[in-house]
């Protein structure tokens, strides 16, 4: 795309082209904040997918984001290691941790 619109409604033709091509269900998309609008994380939902993408404070305040964190705080929730894999398959190295 050129630049000089805004990317929000872009999000959803793609998708919907992907969807498409692949089907729905078990997909996981990322994005920028912008692929953060309400309709496009409504959009992929719907069809059974997932998104990965940052929310801003309008979406999701500061004193919500950290409810949400104190359970993994406070120790009662526990991460998700994400390993990396060696040469032969096997776990090499945490590259991440989170939580569902």
């Amino acid at each position: 795309m050129p630049g000089n619109t805004a990317d929000d409604p872009l999000y959803i033709p793609a998708i919907r082209s992907v969807q498409q091509a692949l089907g729905v269900g078990g997909r996981t998309y990322v994005g920028d904040c912008k692929m953060a609008a309400l309709a496009t994380r409504a959009f992929v939902a719907a069809g059974s997918d997932f998104y990965l993408c940052p929310l801003a404070e309008t979406q999701l305040s500061r004193a919500e984001r950290r409810e949400l964190w104190r359970p993994v705080w406070d120790g009662t929730q526990a991460l998700q290691s994400v390993w990396r894999p060696g040469p032969k398959g096997q776990p090499d190295r945490i590259v991440a941790e989170g939580s569902r």
